[in-house]
Parts: structure tokens; sequence; C-alpha cells
């Protein structure tokens, strides 16, 4: 398998005069735990959009296969988000009215009947020791183990990357090194690309590649 999961080469967004993404040139790899820091507002997130198809992109290119995932249709789009990426932001958005196992199980539900989907999805949170939880609703959960639950939810249909917004922003400092710690062992037993946005000063003890945003671009 190659070791360059995702290249940018060009990468721009524009919001009226600001530069939130310019000229961005980056390759990430498979089996690293990127962190990206940087003042608020400097266009961290739109990054991040940019590279899980959330936003488009005024010039440039995402490489994946050798293929420009921006030029492709929207609906190869949403296929390319569903086999690629997995999404965690600083709010879980776990379902209220769904069971946590039964909020796993939804992202798989598109290509796997309901009992395979249910066995995956206790397989997963299993995994992260949230075994016990499997039949609690989101309400009766810890805010780490929400979010524990939210990065299994990202990880169900087993993308290529996580791409995770201030995934640490409500934790305390305990649950906040579990998450840390989580990613860096994704990374390293699956093989994930990891790509971090936050703010926090603990993410650079856990992270293999720490990179600055600065004026549109990363250093």
């Amino acid at each position: 398998m190659e070791k360059i999961f995702m290249t940018c080469k060009g990468l721009r967004k524009k919001f009226k005069n600001i530069k939130a993404v310019d000229g961005i040139d980056y390759s990430f790899e498979r089996s690293c735990f990127y962190v990206i820091t940087g003042r608020s507002g400097a266009g961290k997130s739109t990054f991040l959009q940019l590279l899980g198809l959330l936003e488009d992109a005024d010039e440039g290119e995402v490489v994946i296969n050798n293929q420009n995932i921006l030029k492709v249709s929207e609906n190869e789009k949403a296929k390319y988000r569903e086999k690629h990426f997995g999404f965690v932001f600083q709010s879980c958005f776990l379902n209220s009215s769904f069971t946590i196992t039964e909020n796993v199980m939804l992202p798989m539900l598109l290509n796997r009947d309901i009992n395979e989907a249910r066995k995956s999805a206790e397989k997963l949170l299993d995994d992260v020791g949230l075994s016990e939880r499997k039949n609690f609703f989101p309400k009766q959960l810890s805010g780490g183990e929400q979010q524990r639950a939210a990065i299994v939810r990202a990880l169900a249909n087993n993308p290529d990357c996580i791409l995770a917004d201030e995934p640490t922003g409500n934790l305390d400092e305990e649950n906040e090194k579990k998450i840390f710690e989580m990613f860096r062992n994704i990374c390293k037993e699956q093989n994930k690309c990891i790509i971090c946005v936050t703010h926090s000063e603990r993410a650079r003890d856990y992270a293999d590649k720490i990179l600055y945003y600065r004026n549109g671009g990363l250093s």
C-alpha cells in the first residue's frame, strides 16, 4: 500500500477579501497523526472541510489514488466521503433518540444488513472500552464517553482518514488525554491518517507531526 494517502496541490479558498486557504501544497501519509494548530479564525477548519469535501475550493487539487477528487460529481464526492473519510467535531452530534450502538450502526446501513452492522458496531465499541455502555443513550454517558462513541462512529465504515476539528474542546484534561491517545493508537494499529485541528497544547505529546497554520498556509 502506498505510504502517501492524500496530496493537496495549490489549494485555495477565499471569503470576500480573506484568504482562508492560500495555495497549500502538502502530502498526508498513512499511519500518521497530524496536529494542525494556529490562531482562531486563521482558516484551519476551512482547510479541513476542503480536504473532506464538505466545502468547495476556489482553486487547486486534492488527489487520492491519482484522482483529483475536487473535480468529480456530487454523487462521486459523497462516495469518496463515505469510503475515505470519518469526521469528528467538537460537538458529538450523536442522535439522542438512538443508543450508542445504533448511532455507530447508522453509517454502516447503506452497505450492510442490520445484523452485520450491529455486530460490527458492538465490536468497535468493545475495542474502546464502551461495551458496557452499548445500550446507553448519549445523555447517559459522560462527555468523554460521548466523544469516544463519536470517534467509533467515524470509524464505522473503516475510512482511510479521520478529520477531527477541535475534538477535545469540551473535555477535561483526563478525557482529552484519552482521546489523543486513542487517535495515536488508531493511526499505528489501523494504518490510518488522522488530521486534527486543535488549540490543545497536550496534542503535541501524541502527534507524529505538528503543523502550524499561518496566513492561509502550513509550516
